[in-house]
């Protein structure tokens, strides 16, 4: 509800938003960019849903009865039109892969693409040159 309120507050004065949402935040991001004309949707060590990251970081945890907001970003990626660009991490040990390529396949055809930042992990991604270059091709169109 907040990032829904502050986009409509920013949105009222600028016609051309960018929406960059960053490991947990790229939920938010996601479900925002479903509901309201983003121009521009980055989504930097995304996840498809948090209950499935969780549920792997601690498989003795029974996250699926205990965690209230699941951040199912692969439901709602499906009703976004919205040019998308998301950033993996090579080397990420917190969001896989897999679940990461999830979410990118939760798209419709031709709205997303994946790129994967080399030699990088969750907390070093944005240390590399490819993670602000491919950034400013999204944001510099």
């Amino acid at each position: 509800e907040d990032a829904l309120a502050l986009f409509d507050q920013v949105y009222a004065t600028h016609p051309q938003v960018a929406v960059v949402g960053r490991s947990l935040g790229s939920g938010v991001a996601v479900r925002l960019a479903s509901q309201r004309p983003v121009q521009n949707l980055i989504l930097v060590t995304p996840f498809n849903s948090l209950e499935e990251i969780a549920a792997r970081q601690y498989p003795w945890v029974p996250v699926k009865w205990l965690l209230k907001d699941r951040f199912e970003s692969g439901k709602y990626a499906a009703h976004i039109r919205t040019p998308t660009l998301l950033l993996a991490a090579s080397d990420d040990d917190v969001i896989g892969r897999s679940s990461t390529q999830r979410l990118f396949e939760s798209f419709p055809a031709g709205v997303a693409t994946l790129k994967v930042v080399p030699d990088s992990g969750h907390n070093s991604i944005s240390e590399r040159g490819e993670y602000l270059r491919w950034m400013g091709d999204v944001l510099n169109r």
